[in-house]
């Protein structure tokens, strides 16, 4: 048996399905985070020049540079640092 459904029965259904589509794509955006709502870290942009180099470990290429964006060395926690390595040299990948 063939059950016909009108046209504003269709158009109820078609209405709350978009519905239901809209809000749960609505629900899976991005929330934009700023600096003062404390559930994303803060993008730190640095460019080179803002640096302070010192002369790399000795386990390095000589020559090689590195700056301490944050963090520190003697301290238990993570830490970052960029690495600036003379033109041509080579690192191997097992240290």
């Amino acid at each position: 048996m063939r059950t016909r459904l009108s046209r504003a029965q269709v158009a109820t259904s078609l209405i709350a399905v978009s519905l239901a589509v809209a809000a749960s794509a609505r629900a899976q955006e991005q929330q934009p985070t700023g600096p003062d709502t404390g559930t994303a870290a803060q993008v730190m942009r640095l460019t080179p020049a803002e640096l302070i180099w010192t002369a790399g470990p000795p386990m390095l290429p000589p020559g090689a540079s590195m700056a301490v964006i944050e963090g520190s060395f003697s301290k238990p926690g993570p830490f970052t640092v960029r690495l600036k390595f003379p033109a041509n040299s080579t690192s191997r990948p097992d240290g």
